[in-house]
Formats: structure tokens, sequence, C-alpha cells
């Protein structure tokens, strides 16, 4: 494990004095991939808004490596633009460079160097002129992540980004995702509920309902540790590919 980026340290937090989270202890390292799988309401997403500081714990401490600026976040697809907002590819994308109110910043260009490369990273630089609102949700996932991707950010914090997706765009969604960690060497912070990800993409795996089930590399995770997860039996089978 590289360098701690993020670390919880028997983290408690709760709406209406119901723990949601409870006494959650992990380390992110640098250049991880690290996937939170769990039920529906088990915590995952109040967990990453732990992570992030956008909550902070009741119980515990989160101790963070990292400025805000040095991480990108991509929201759920319950973020997604209605087919009538009126903004483009490249404006949304241009938001990522957003450094407080000013008057120069009200009129600066989208077109700039580092909304291109964003976009040629996600491969949606085709469609800058497009409005986000007529994309697929698929598509405007992509534009979310050129967004968290406009200022280098060494962390990418993802909460269910393929909610909603059409199941056959996620395979190439996901593949974006590894070149971002292996060829990028990005930290990435994955919520998820699909548990065949975890256990092809990350590198590390954190199975979350309330309190911590299994923090570890995805080869260690076993039937065992899902059938606590989720509370009913599950037995996971390989697939092998030639």
């Amino acid at each position: 494990m590289g360098e701690p980026v993020i670390t919880c340290e028997h983290v408690t937090y709760g709406y209406t004095g119901e723990p949601v989270v409870q006494d959650v202890t992990f380390t992110l390292g640098k250049g991880e991939f690290l996937a939170v799988v769990g039920p529906n309401g088990g915590g995952k997403s109040t967990l990453l808004k732990l992570a992030l500081g956008l909550l902070q714990p009741q119980l515990g401490r989160v101790q963070r490596a990292l400025e805000w600026k040095a991480m990108g976040y991509v929201p759920q697809r319950a973020a997604a633009f209605d087919v009538q907002f009126p903004g483009t590819v490249g404006e949304i994308v241009s938001q990522g460079l957003y450094r407080g109110p000013s008057v120069s910043s009200f009129f600066q260009p989208w077109n700039t160097p580092p909304v291109r490369e964003a976009l040629e990273t996600v491969g949606m630089w085709p469609y800058r002129h497009r409005r986000i609102g007529a994309l697929s949700g698929g598509q405007q996932q992509r534009v979310l992540i050129a967004r968290a991707l406009v200022r280098h950010p060494q962390l990418l914090v993802l909460d269910e980004p393929t909610e909603g997706v059409d199941p056959a765009l996620q395979e190439g969604f996901y593949a974006l995702l590894r070149r971002l960690n292996r060829d990028q060497g990005i930290t990435i912070f994955l919520v998820t509920h699909d548990v065949g990800v975890i256990l092809k993409e990350a590198t590390r795996v954190a199975c979350v309902n309330q309190r911590l089930v299994f923090h570890g590399p995805p080869s260690d995770l076993s039937d065992v540790h899902l059938s606590q997860l989720y509370g009913v039996p599950i037995g996971l089978v390989e697939h092998y590919h030639h």
C-alpha cells in the first residue's frame, strides 16, 4: 500500500440518533483503486462523504493528506442533467476550473487546453459543443469525470457512477477508470453495488453494512464475507477468460 491518502479511525456517524456508519477504521493508500460495496442504506455514501470532509464524524476522526483542490468528485446518477438543461459539454467541464467568485471568472472561455485534455481523456472531445442534456447517461457520466479531471486531481471519488447507466456501456466506463488508475496513477475511491467490478477492477475492497465487514485485496474476499455483508448466503463464482 502507498502512503496514506485518507485514514478513517473508529468513525461513527448517524442521522436522528441512529448510526449509519459505526466504528469504521480503514486507510486508502496512494495509487490504490478502492471499491466500497454494501447493501442499500448500509452507509456507503455516508462513508464517502465522511472521507471527503462533506460530513464530520460524530465519533472518531478522519485524516486527509490531500487538499480539496487535489480531489475530484463524481456524484451519483441522481444528478443527471435534464434534456432541457442548456449547458454544453465544454461549459460543464470548465466548471471544474472554477476557483471562487471573481469578475474574470464569468468571462473565461471554456475552450482551453485543460478542458480539451480532460475531454480527450474520457473520449468526449467530439461532443464538446453538444448540450449535455441531449447525451446518454453513460456519456453524461464521462463528462462529469472530465469535469473532475480538469484540475488534474490526485484522488478521484465516485459515488455509484453507473447507477441508471445501460449495462452495455458499463464495461467501457470501468475500462476508463482502470486506465486512469493504472496508467495515470490516480487514486480511486469508488462506491458501488456491483460485486463483479470489485473482483475485476479494484486493488482493495471495503465491505460496509454500518460496520466494516471486510477490508483488503479482492483475492481475500470470500463468500463468507459477502454473506455477512448482505445477511443471506452468497457464493462467489470465478469466470475464466481464454
